[in-house]
């Protein structure tokens, strides 16, 4: 599976000022497509370090995902995963309905984003 580079410009450096460009956030772009409802494929992306820290990682690996996922105290929120690949593995809303995209990076699990 090819890895997909991400672009590097700041979130929000738009054209139109008060709309979010999707194309340079890729988090958005994939909570875009869920809930329009579009099929959903698992996804490598290179993190770099700006990105990296949009994500945080779960308190424990969940046994299973559903909307319950996100239920009380969720996140570690000083934790981030590493610049470099994460395989992105799902796009779930939460009870709070919160959309957040789950990327697995080594043996944890982390979500972006981290706050409603």
């Amino acid at each position: 599976m090819p890895c997909v580079r991400l672009c590097r410009r700041r979130v929000g450096d738009v054209a139109d000022p008060g709309r979010r460009d999707e194309a340079t956030d890729p988090v958005a772009d994939m909570v875009s497509h869920h809930e329009r409802g579009e099929s959903f494929q698992v996804k490598e992306w290179a993190l770099d370090e700006q990105l990296a820290e949009r994500f945080v990682r779960f308190r424990s690996n969940p046994p299973r995902f559903s909307k319950q996922v996100f239920d009380g105290d969720w996140a570690l929120v000083n934790e981030h995963p590493e610049p470099g690949p994460i395989r992105i593995v799902r796009v779930i809303t939460g009870n709070d309905g919160v959309s957040r995209v789950i990327g697995r990076q080594g043996e944890h699990l982390y979500a972006s984003p981290w706050f409603a």
